[in-house]
């Protein structure tokens, strides 16, 4: 969720992985796992190969069970989107929500109570998940803008500008903040989420605006910003599967 802050890159092939590798300003070496199962890997900039295939040498089993579920949650992913029907629950700012769909002439998304409303021109299965996306979107980015300019009053005394806003889908990460444009992105599957994650995550890109990079600094920022940060990490974290 960091800035770049990548000083090179490489992608290379080692035993069975395709292994895409960032060369950061960092002391530990990072293997994660991409939605197509390839390995990207955060390296400190003396790191060479053989310290980068020692590593995954020894998380090489962990690797390939993280592989495994990444194909089975990606696979019920599909399902579920293949198969939205009346009745599904959906999720919305961290609730449960059951499914009505509904004939329309304008599509939208409607969530009262425990329902949500879907009206759709078109009844098929492919349109209605399309249609929920959009109204995701639609919904996530009045409410970000939001929190957005809530959090930015304390970086707006320090002179910086309000930086623009894009949600979209984010196969391995939650958000990110764009330096050269000074954008922050968020991922579109946020807004399943209660409202204190995403809060958490926009605090979190804000303080890259100042601090690039995960230093002693940035936690120290914020640690002032957002004293339970931690908690709301961790908790972010037992979500990870919902990525997109």
């Amino acid at each position: 969720m960091s800035a770049s802050g990548v000083a090179s890159a490489n992608s290379r092939s080692y035993r069975e992985f395709i292994v895409h590798i960032r060369y950061k300003k960092i002391r530990h070496t990072y293997v994660r796992i991409n939605y197509d199962k390839s390995l990207l890997v955060s390296a400190p900039l003396h790191a060479d190969d053989e310290h980068i295939n020692a590593v995954i040498d020894k998380f090489y089993s962990n690797i390939l069970q993280k592989q495994q579920l990444v194909t089975q949650q990606s696979t019920q992913k599909h399902q579920q989107d293949v198969l939205l029907q009346d009745g599904d629950n959906v999720s919305y700012l961290g609730q449960s929500y059951l499914l009505q769909i509904i004939p329309a002439t304008r599509n939208k998304a409607i969530f009262s109570g425990d329902v949500c409303l879907l009206n759709v021109k078109e009844i098929n299965t492919e349109y209605k998940s399309t249609v929920l996306q959009a109204e995701y979107k639609r919904l996530g980015i009045k409410i970000c803008t939001e929190l957005l300019q809530q959090r930015f009053s304390y970086f707006e005394t320090l002179g910086y500008k309000l930086p623009r806003l894009s949600l979209k889908v984010m196969r391995t990460r939650w958000g990110s903040y764009s330096v050269a444009v000074n954008k922050v992105n968020l991922n579109l599957a946020l807004i399943k989420l209660d409202l204190k994650l995403i809060d958490y995550v926009v605090v979190h890109e804000l303080c890259h605006i100042i601090e690039q990079n995960h230093s002693s600094r940035f936690y120290a920022l914020m640690n002032k910003i957002l004293p339970n940060w931690k908690e709301l990490k961790k908790e972010l974290n037992s979500f990870s599967h919902i990525l997109r």
